[in-house]
């Protein structure tokens, strides 16, 4: 199995799939030594994804459209506890014929912090299939089940501060308040183990996508592994508004360069003009 794009892009958004790598051993691991302080909290206010948002991206691989995948903000759980975020990818018939990937992932995120309690995945490439369920406890430690069609198995992770997941994460960062030059630091879970994420804000930037101009921060990051020291470079933008969109991803996968851009958006509050690629909020 591969990894997941958007795991790739924070270990960030989801799924074109690149270079599988082996599980963590099912012992307790430890997260890796060093500074790495907590991750601020949420921003004053309603969160900037309301229940009703959809967000579709193309995913290009070498610079030819690979799939597409869409991420939806539903109704919150009950008594208002977690807001679901749910992201469907699927590979086009082109790339069905180099690598056919299916994936449905759901990240729960606790209302108030915005870090995600639980992680739930399934994902599909050829004859290959994983389902995997993660668990972020209060104790510190990030619990992985997962199942595929050649075993299954489960590990403990204790992490430093914060524990997201490669969804989750994103929309972490839409609600936190952001500052060029500042650093961060995180915990995250992808491809059945967890990483190390370090990182800033490199930049505020001018960003045309299909869905239209923003002006945008820049995030660029690295994430090793805990074990095996596998490293991934990855490069995240947000728009630097009120729904702090995300915009475009890059990284590099095990056939080369991939990204993914943001070519529509439909939320509550947002009308499409007629012009394409122009939104009026």
């Amino acid at each position: 199995m591969r990894l997941p794009f958007f795991a790739l892009a924070l270990l960030l958004v989801a799924p074109v799939l690149a270079a599988e790598v082996p599980a963590s051993p099912p012992l307790a691991q430890a997260a890796p030594p060093g500074a790495c302080p907590s991750l601020p909290r949420p921003r004053a206010g309603p969160a900037p994804f309301p229940p009703g948002e959809s967000l579709t991206y193309d995913v290009d691989v070498l610079g030819a459209k690979a799939g597409r995948m869409t991420f939806e903000v539903l109704s919150p759980t009950a008594h208002n506890v977690e807001l679901p975020i749910r992201v469907r990818a699927e590979s086009n018939t082109f790339f069905t014929k180099i690598r056919k990937v299916k994936a449905e992932v759901t990240s729960y995120l606790r209302l108030g912090s915005l870090r995600p309690s639980h992680f739930h995945e399934e994902l599909a490439e050829g004859p290959f299939s994983r389902v995997a369920d993660v668990s972020f406890g209060a104790d510190k430690v990030a619990v992985i089940d997962w199942r595929s069609n050649t075993g299954d198995g489960s590990t403990r992770h204790t992490f430093a501060n914060d524990a997201l997941d490669y969804v989750g994460g994103i929309f972490l960062f839409r609600g936190i308040p952001l500052k060029v030059g500042e650093p961060f630091c995180f915990d995250a879970y992808a491809i059945k183990r967890m990483w190390r994420v370090e990182g800033k804000v490199e930049a505020r930037e001018h960003v045309s996508v299909p869905a239209g101009e923003f002006d945008a921060f820049h995030l660029s990051g690295m994430a090793t592994s805990y074990v095996g020291d596998l490293k991934r470079e990855v490069h995240i933008w947000v728009s630097d508004d009120a729904r702090r969109l995300p915009l475009a991803a890059v990284g590099v996968i095990d056939l080369g360069p991939v990204r993914a851009t943001l070519v529509d958006v439909h939320r509550p509050d947002l009308r499409t003009s007629a012009v394409k690629g122009s939104l009026e909020w």
